[in-house]
């Protein structure tokens, strides 16, 4: 039988965790928080459930329905609340309001939990409630 992304992530997940002792582990750790991938260290760590990790699998319908509704005002009101200077840095130096985007996309999907919840919520004051109503009918993250 086939096996879905999520179950796939997990065994990827599960091979790192056997294969390394616990010294290269924690710097393993340290090189993803570094990196923008502290998604992955809750993950490892078991911080982070099933509703949460599947906040992570917006799929490419999904991302083309919100690149093409998306606009500036979507960087104002998450910047302050979710991004790090750096991540506000690298999509502020894209010269599209697409390519913006894009990078806002990519950096939802590795930001924790809540800072999905937080884009959700800027969605909805931003209009954009059937954008979000559409995320959790495909991922069922709700």
């Amino acid at each position: 039988s086939k096996i879905t992304k999520s179950e796939e992530n997990r065994l990827i997940i599960h091979a790192v965790q056997q294969r390394l002792d616990a010294s290269r582990l924690a710097k393993f750790k340290d090189c993803l928080k570094n990196t923008n991938q502290k998604h992955v260290v809750d993950i490892l760590e078991g911080t982070m459930d099933d509703k949460e990790f599947e906040h992570l699998l917006i799929d490419n319908g999904m991302k083309s329905e919100l690149l093409n509704s998306l606009d500036g005002r979507i960087a104002t009101k998450l910047f302050p609340q979710v991004f790090t200077s750096a991540i506000t840095n690298d999509i502020m130096a894209q010269n599209t309001d697409f390519k913006k985007s894009t990078k806002i996309i990519d950096a939802i999907g590795r930001r924790p939990y809540r800072d999905f919840l937080k884009f959700c919520e800027c969605l909805e004051v931003l209009g954009m409630e059937h954008l979000v109503n559409e995320m959790y009918k495909r991922n069922s993250c709700h």
